[in-house]
């Protein structure tokens, strides 16, 4: 008999000051606002109902205070990872919206098309995230026991990024297959019991499926910060 799947809940922040006022955060410290807090203590309890090993946040405040909220109602420790660390976005970094749109505006349509490339000329592309939180994964998963459950609280592009690496996804799969993450919205991916190809990707000595996209607790439709526009997304 095969041990019990386990299973990953990637959890992206709260509603932060930065997402209200439409700056590009990247890699910039921005903390929660009031709303934020909100969205992460609903996300929380439903999350906590699944009874979490163990709960790893990016060390970006936003990030790491939902991931306090989460293990709290979990009643875990939570550890910090600046692996989990939303994209950095370089020159676009602290800036609004409008104006990357006017003074990048070539750059901006190839983020938007989810093209591979530095964001911000200087910042990192989605290979270079895929980089970093790969190591991260194979040493969360190598902690997280047949059964359990674990918790990542991180960002929109970088929650992307680490569900399509789990599934095995191109660069360009994990763009376009999935849209983007809202406020304190989460995706969960479980340990797959079925025979995979050969030459499919193992992570943590598993392949992985997906069991959820843009999950949210049910008050998250009335707290929602984030406009539906991707200057309001890193």
């Amino acid at each position: 008999m095969s041990e019990p799947a386990r299973r990953l809940v990637v959890l992206r922040h709260g509603e932060s000051r930065a997402n209200r006022e439409g700056v590009w955060q990247g890699q910039y410290d921005s903390p929660l606002t009031e709303v934020g807090v909100l969205q992460a203590q609903a996300a929380a309890k439903v999350i906590a109902l699944g009874s979490p090993a163990l709960v790893v946040a990016s060390d970006l405040t936003r990030a790491a205070t939902t991931g306090d909220i989460v293990a709290s109602a979990a009643e875990v420790t939570v550890s910090y990872d600046g692996r989990l660390r939303e994209i950095d976005v370089g020159e676009w970094t602290g800036m609004s919206g409008l104006l990357v749109k006017e003074r990048y505006a070539v750059e901006r349509e190839r983020h938007l098309r989810g093209e591979d490339f530095k964001r911000g000329v200087s910042g990192e592309s989605l290979s270079d995230v895929q980089a970093r939180v790969r190591p991260l994964l194979e040493d969360v998963l190598g902690r997280l026991e047949p059964g359990r459950v674990g918790v990542l609280a991180t960002h929109g592009i970088t929650a992307r990024v680490i569900v399509g690496t789990m599934l095995g996804l191109q660069i360009s799969q994990m763009w376009h297959l999935f849209g983007g993450f809202g406020n304190c919205h989460w995706a969960e991916v479980a340990e797959s019991t079925l025979a995979a190809p050969p030459s499919f990707p193992v992570l943590g000595g598993s392949t992985w499926r997906l069991q959820g996209w843009n999950l949210r607790a049910p008050m998250l439709d009335h707290a929602q910060g984030d406009a539906p526009n991707d200057e309001r997304r890193a």
